[in-house]
Formats: structure tokens, sequence, C-alpha cells
């Protein structure tokens, strides 16, 4: 989790501010997501690597969106 939150930091958002505790939050969030979604498609899916596979694509959007959005936050250019 240390590694992730530095690499997605410097290399994906890397003109954005700090955020380590909404970054806590929302892995904790994605993890819990994760686990729901391939749960949730498990039952209605016959092969086990499809809903592995759905559940991978749909939750790293999701990842993407939030991280984006609600903990990298850009930071303010003092105007």
């Amino acid at each position: 989790m240390t590694f992730n939150y530095f690499m997605f930091r410097r290399h994906v958002f890397r003109d954005s501010r700090a955020a380590v505790i909404p970054y806590i939050a929302a892995y904790a969030v994605n993890y819990a997501l994760s686990l729901a979604t391939l749960a949730g498609l498990n039952r209605v899916l016959e092969s086990d690597y499809l809903a592995g596979f759905l559940s991978i694509v749909f939750v790293a959007v999701v990842n993407f969106v939030v991280l984006k959005f609600l903990v990298f936050l850009p930071r303010s250019t003092g105007r």
C-alpha cells in the first residue's frame, strides 16, 4: 500500500498535493468494493475467470476516478 501511494503520487498524479488519510480510506473502500464485486459476479457468471476479469476492470476504473477526484486533488495555484 505504501509503495502504491508513492508510485501514484510520483508518476500518475505528480501535480497533486499529498493526501495520505484519504488515500488509506480510498484503499479500504477499493478493497471492499473489489471483494463485493467479485462475490456478486461469481454468483451470476459461470466462469470464475470471467468474474475475476470483469471485477478487476470495473474496480480499476472506479479506483482511478476516486483517486483523481477525491484523493489526489490539484495543488492550488496561489492566485
